[in-house]
């Protein structure tokens, strides 16, 4: 449990467009504001094919930031009612964005994947949708806090395919929940209980695809500083080749 003076984290995000892309259809926002208690993270990574993906990842962002404003999450002490909340709005951000496929008469689908993470004094409430990743650092491990809503996912589950043969399948690109592609979304979401020296990962699949966890966990621990982790994970994932988008917020205590 941390005291009221010390649990605050120090947040930083930035998104490149990789090296094979003309547009990035990833979003990113953080919140930390001096008169709320709660702190904020999120990345949508937008599907639907340029401006399609950017449009429904921007929408994602937008309208999650605009609850946490309308519904005063900054101040909430109760994380199941932090839990619901984002259930909610993770649903409303799904029927908007559905109800504009409905009305495009045939155009391509669009939708975006969603993680989002909601740091309270003593909890983290994490939601997602898709393929966008929570990482957890913390005495020089690396956990995985979400799990991948895709096709490689359920088969590496089912025993199909190793994990190691998970980045470079032919199908690793196919997710099978999104925000906006189909009239009912669950988002799913966990609390967890916060440590002192914890640290946090919120990225977007182009960072994951390209850099193995014993790269990322060394890069978060080499780093002082959430700005300079973030700077290293994007250069790193450059340095690989970086064929999709890539988009990382790290939090740091």
């Amino acid at each position: 449990m941390y005291s009221a003076e010390n649990y605050k984290l120090i947040l930083a995000g930035e998104t490149h467009t990789g090296l094979c892309s003309k547009t990035n259809e990833d979003n990113f926002c953080y919140l930390s504001r001096a008169d709320e208690i709660n702190q904020m993270a999120m990345i949508a990574d937008g599907i639907g094919g340029h401006a399609d993906g950017a449009l429904a990842s921007r929408l994602c962002c937008q309208i999650m930031l605009k609850a946490w404003n309308e519904c005063g999450v900054g101040h909430e002490v109760d994380p199941k009612k932090i839990q619901q909340s984002m259930i909610n709005e993770a649903a409303h951000c799904n029927s908007l964005i559905n109800q504009m496929n409905q009305n495009r008469n045939g155009s391509k689908i669009m939708g975006t994947t969603l993680v989002v993470a909601v740091f309270t004094p003593n909890h983290i409430i994490i939601g997602h949708v898709g393929d966008s990743r929570f990482y957890c650092f913390e005495d020089s491990t690396i956990e995985f806090l979400t799990r991948d809503h895709s096709l490689v996912m359920e088969l590496a589950q089912q025993k199909m395919i190793s994990a190691s043969e998970m980045n470079g399948h032919p199908y690793s690109h196919i997710i099978l929940r999104a925000i906006g592609t189909t009239p009912h979304i669950k988002i799913e979401t966990k609390i967890h209980k916060r440590h002192p020296g914890q640290r946090f990962l919120l990225c977007s699949d182009g960072l994951n695809r390209h850099l193995s966890d014993p790269q990322i966990l060394g890069i978060i621990q080499e780093s002082e500083s959430p700005r300079e982790a973030v700077d290293a994970l994007i250069r790193s994932t450059l340095r690989s080749g970086a064929q999709d988008n890539v988009t990382a917020i790290c939090a740091f205590h």
